[in-house]
């Protein structure tokens, strides 16, 4: 869901829900409760990462051509800083209060590039490519491709009354 800002920026809310490879369960040292004795752990690997987001897409272009009264094909890049909720595999580590057993509460970015493709007034086809980062554990990388379609709901382009 999004707010345009201008006619080169718009402001999006993002939910994601990314499944994460279960099967590969590679070793993980955590550096609580301090770096000088780090708690060792086999295995531990997320399995679902819902991502909450807000996000900035910023239009190479004007997006509305006012002269012939039309959206217009348009690339843009994407900013966007939120929360992810990381549900993890048991076991619990030892000695551990800080670490749910659950899920883990983590900070995520996105950086991208996509296009608006419009279809006409109202209806835009999207593609576009994101890098997910996670700072969890590290950094961890979730690279998506996705696309759609998407509604324009502004009423001064779309308002049929007009």
């Amino acid at each position: 869901m999004g707010i345009g800002i201008t006619n080169q920026i718009d402001g999006l809310w993002g939910l994601d829900l990314l499944t994460m490879q279960s099967t590969v369960q590679a070793p993980i040292t955590l550096s609580l409760p301090t770096p000088s004795q780090p708690v060792s752990l086999v295995p531990l690997q997320p399995t679902v990462d819902i991502a909450l987001s807000v996000n900035t897409r910023l239009y190479l272009n004007d997006k509305w051509d006012f002269i012939h009264e039309r959206f217009n094909t348009d690339p843009y890049l994407l900013v966007g800083l939120g929360m992810d909720l990381m549900v993890d595999e048991y076991p619990l580590p030892p000695n551990t209060p800080f670490y749910s057993a659950s899920y883990d509460i983590l900070f995520g970015m996105n950086l991208g590039a996509g296009i608006d493709i419009p279809v006409d007034k109202t209806w835009f086809f999207y593609a576009e490519g994101l890098d997910h980062l996670v700072v969890w554990q590290g950094l961890t990388q979730v690279y998506i491709l996705r696309g759609g379609f998407k509604v324009m709901l502004d009423s001064a382009h779309v308002d049929p009354f007009r």
